[in-house]
């Protein structure tokens, strides 16, 4: 299949796949909010990012490492895969009994006894919930979008049926969790059923040299992955522990739902774009480059606008939670910087993991963390969620830098300096837009656009060659500038 047929193909599915389970949590999460108050959300959110940071251990990296190695050996034609996948498989299940034991000693401490029972409902929906993202993993790795599309969306819609159950019906937050846990355990069992009597040779299987040379592999890619999941959720954990305040973790929380929803777009890219990264990286390395520069061209071309739509809109965007979260506009102002750094570095971290250089994320992951965390602990206790949305923005640009430091001979010519003209035309929009952010900020976006539009044109970015692919490629196929052959600025 020519490389712009599967690059279409996996954008189309995978943004199905994601669109949909992002989409749907993201409206039971907001109705969840809404029903329960800052409070109860504050519990929840606690009780959830706990549980995803521990339940961190029964990946290992183990979900991108089977995605590459099945794209990989798919691509040379090597058998075997479903004894690879099933020694991956006893590995995890070995991890996820791990993590059920820490989750439970955690509830015996004193900074979360008094949440003991929803982190461990939350942790049983973390464990059953990685599992199906295995799953899904082992798609990916055969570019079958279109099952990973069913399989997590029927997992999605369960847990927002059996949630919203439990929510309308009076049951509570403890209700919710029960009915989020129970969906994908459900979802597993069909799972299992199915494939065992289709393909019999998809099972469990026990082979330690097997699970030693994975293990080897996925550990450089666990530690990045266990560093990244820490920086990105331990601020509402800090939060608890530092200021104990579950009205302001609800607010904060409120704002971090909101940037998870502006954040997908990425995810969405890289999940569809990781499986051919793979593949391209060793026999293709100038179609690897001229993809990846055209993806991080659409990456800038679209951070900065959403930056400032969502820096003026901010009250009106967190009205969505209720009347109890006005204040969560101002940690969404200033969480949204955080959006243009992370469409780059979901999409750098993405190409260095499918080159199979994990272990060069290890000293900018490291770095993140330290400066996070630090931050966090220095400025939490003085300026509460204001503080770490601070330190959240200020790590993420930490580690743009770092990576594009250890990633420079992989990435296209002339990174970051070729985005130059993103900046400037922001630079321009946001000249345009000022005079008018407080009084009329959507005639403010509407008098930006063209002038965003009308710089990135005079800067020669949309050049003849874009705008012919982008021709070609009309008609709901795809935005040309998704195409390789771009010409180095």
């Amino acid at each position: 299949m020519a490389l712009l047929s599967r690059f279409r193909r996996n954008l189309a599915l995978k943004g199905l796949s994601d669109v949909l389970t992002r989409g749907l949590t993201f409206i039971f999460t907001i109705v969840v909010a809404r029903r329960l108050g800052s409070e109860s959300l504050g519990v929840y959110t606690t009780a959830q990012n706990v549980a995803y940071q521990v339940t961190i251990l029964a990946d290992l990296g183990i979900h991108l490492l089977v995605t590459r190695e099945v794209a990989a050996r798919r691509g040379r034609g090597e058998g075997a895969i479903p004894d690879y996948v099933g020694n991956l498989l006893s590995l995890k299940l070995t991890l996820t009994t791990l993590v059920l034991a820490v989750i439970g000693a955690l509830t015996l401490t004193p900074a979360f006894g008094d949440i003991a029972l929803p982190l461990v409902i939350s942790g049983f929906f973390m464990v059953a919930w990685s599992a199906l993202e295995f799953s899904s993993s082992v798609l990916c790795g055969f570019e079958r979008m279109e099952w990973e599309a069913v399989l997590k969306g029927a997992g999605r819609m369960l847990v927002i049926l059996l949630g919203a159950g439990a929510l309308f019906t009076g049951r509570g937050l403890i209700g919710v969790l029960i009915g989020m846990a129970a969906a994908p355990m459900i979802v597993l069992v069909a799972l299992i059923v199915v494939l065992r009597r289709r393909d019999p040779s998809w099972r469990v299987r026990w082979h330690r040299g097997t699970i030693r040379t994975a293990l080897g592999h996925a550990l450089p890619l666990a530690v990045v992955n266990l560093m990244a999941t820490v920086y990105v959720r331990i601020d509402v954990t800090l939060l608890k522990a530092l200021r104990g305040d579950l009205h302001e973790i609800g607010i904060y929380s409120g704002a971090v739902i909101l940037l998870n929803a502006f954040g997908a777009v990425a995810l969405v890219f890289s999940g569809a774009l990781f499986p051919m990264f793979s593949d391209l990286v060793a026999t293709r390395p100038e179609a690897f480059r001229s993809l990846a520069r055209d993806v991080l061209r659409i990456m800038a071309f679209a951070g900065l606008p959403l930056f400032a739509t969502v820096l003026l809109l901010a009250p009106w965007i967190v009205s969505i939670l209720g009347r109890g979260y006005a204040e969560s506009a101002t940690a969404l102002r200033l969480l949204i910087g955080d959006v243009p750094i992370l469409y780059m570095n979901v999409q750098l971290t993405n190409m260095m993991i499918a080159a199979g250089r994990q272990r060069a994320l290890l000293v900018p992951g490291a770095v993140a963390l330290l400066v996070n965390v630090g931050l966090n602990l220095a400025l939490i206790p003085f300026l509460g969620y204001r503080g770490a949305a601070i330190a959240t923005v200020t790590t993420e640009a930490v580690l743009f830098v770092s990576v594009t430091v250890v990633a420079r001979d992989l990435l296209p010519g002339r990174f970051p300096l070729f985005l130059w003209r993103y900046l400037v035309a922001g630079l321009a929009a946001g000249a345009a837009l000022y005079p008018l952010r407080d009084s009329a900020p959507l005639l403010a976006l509407a008098a930006a656009a063209p002038v965003y539009l009308g710089t990135l044109w005079l800067l020669g970015e949309a050049s003849a060659e874009d705008l012919g692919r982008l021709r070609r490629l009309a008609g709901a196929r795809l935005t040309g500038f998704l195409t390789g052959g771009a010409r180095a600025r």
